[in-house]
């Protein structure tokens, strides 16, 4: 986040700015203005209480600053999706709002709270199909993720490698009451504001981690 590395303590960030402009009475066929998350990927469109593992995947995540940008998007979702977004997100089910089923557009690329830096546009096209799972109590998880290439939103976009492996379950205890335990093997390149300098390269960090998190939606 803009300020964090800098050795701010506070500061005021705006997350969120949009309005949703229907073309249609079904709001079938609609356009987004203003700064918004970006319709890229799976896990970047959730939040945190709708996201079983405790992170978003690099290699995905790293195209984009707070997943959100500046721009325009235009998103196509038939009424039967409509639905489904809703129904999932009413009964505490694991989705991701509705972004469209299928989304366009454009936006400046400096994610939130940057100021423009090279009046050059990106521009972004995601399809997805919708589908609902059955509800329960325990969401168990596995996920293995490499990547190798630049963190765009780092700073001098340094090339960095990723392999890591992550297992956990998520346990609702009631709907607005979570618990996940997460087990990593982590094998990724540090690149802290104090990260050990190799041949002149980020060093890699290995390791294990055991994480734990309660939550409370409200």
């Amino acid at each position: 986040m803009p300020g964090a590395r800098d050795g701010a303590i506070n500061y005021t960030q705006l997350r969120d700015c949009y309005g949703d402009v229907y073309l249609t009475e079904n709001k079938v066929n609609r356009v987004r203005i203003g700064l918004s998350k970006v319709p890229f990927g799976w896990d970047n469109m959730q939040s945190s209480s709708n996201r079983i593992p405790l992170d978003r995947s690099d290699p995905i995540n790293s195209a984009i600053n707070g997943e959100r940008g500046t721009g325009v998007f235009y998103y196509w979702t038939p009424e039967f999706a409509q639905d489904l977004y809703k129904e999932v997100l009413d009964e505490g089910l694991k989705g991701s709002g509705n972004y469209g089923v299928f989304g366009i557009g454009a936006d400046n690329g400096q994610g939130v709270s940057r100021a423009e830096a090279n009046d050059n546009m990106h521009f972004v096209i995601r399809l997805e199909l919708p589908w609902k799972m059955p509800s329960g109590v325990f969401f168990p998880f596995l996920r293995w993720q490499q990547y190798t290439g630049g963190f765009l939103w780092e700073r001098n976009s340094p090339d960095t490698f990723t392999n890591s492996f992550d297992m956990g379950v998520e346990w609702q205890i009631q709907p607005q009451m979570e618990f996940t335990m997460e087990y990593d093997f982590a094998n990724r390149t540090n690149t802290g504001a104090d990260a050990q300098i190799v041949d002149a390269n980020y060093a890699q960090f290995r390791g294990d981690l055991l994480r734990f998190q309660f939550q409370m939606n409200y």
